[in-house]
């Protein structure tokens, strides 16, 4: 109760992991009908609000020194540099230069503000758009190839590790939920 307390007022970003991913999926996708569906979405709730709880209480277990402002408007100016080059993405030195930060407050201070690393970023952002081009019709192979993965076996495991499931079970329930 303590850390919703000192949680109120604020916004905070907050980066889905895995597992939150899986649980929003299971609700999106929900196959049950009337009364089973309503003790299923509350169950998957009660199920978001403890892995949310979880990952606060395991960051906030760890001491994160504060940033300066200026630092912190160089560090999203990289978050928009990396996301408008994600085809064709700068090394972590050359984005040191563009911003005008050295590597290492560039690599900690991003994990620190936006909860992940510059390569999960990236990673993370070709999944959702492989996500938007299945949904617009691409098949699993065409997909994983244009967002750059040669290796279909590689594309396959990045997307379950990200979405919870195969792309192939996506593509399924995105059939289904047009069919409706």
């Amino acid at each position: 109760m303590i850390m919703l307390y000192r949680q109120k007022g604020y916004i905070n970003s907050y980066v889905l992991s895995p597992s939150v991913k899986k649980c929003l999926f299971e609700i999106i996708h929900c196959p049950y009908q009337g009364m089973i569906k309503k003790i299923f979405i509350e169950a998957k709730v009660m199920e978001l609000i403890t892995l949310y709880l979880r990952d606060e209480l395991h960051c906030n277990d760890h001491f994160k020194p504060s940033l300066h402002t200026k630092d912190t408007k160089k560090l999203h100016q990289a978050r928009d540099i990396v996301i408008n080059n994600l085809d064709d993405p700068y090394s972590i030195k050359d984005l040191a230069k563009i911003i005008g930060l050295n590597e290492f407050k560039l690599k900690n201070g991003f994990k620190q503000l936006f909860g992940k690393t510059i390569f999960s970023l990236i990673r993370s952002e070709r999944m959702e758009k492989a996500a938007l081009m299945m949904e617009e019709g691409y098949n699993v192979s065409e997909t994983g190839t244009f967002i750059g993965y040669s290796n279909l076996s590689n594309f396959t495991v990045t997307f379950r590790k990200h979405f919870g499931c195969n792309p192939s079970e996506y593509l399924k329930h995105i059939k289904v939920r047009q069919s409706f």
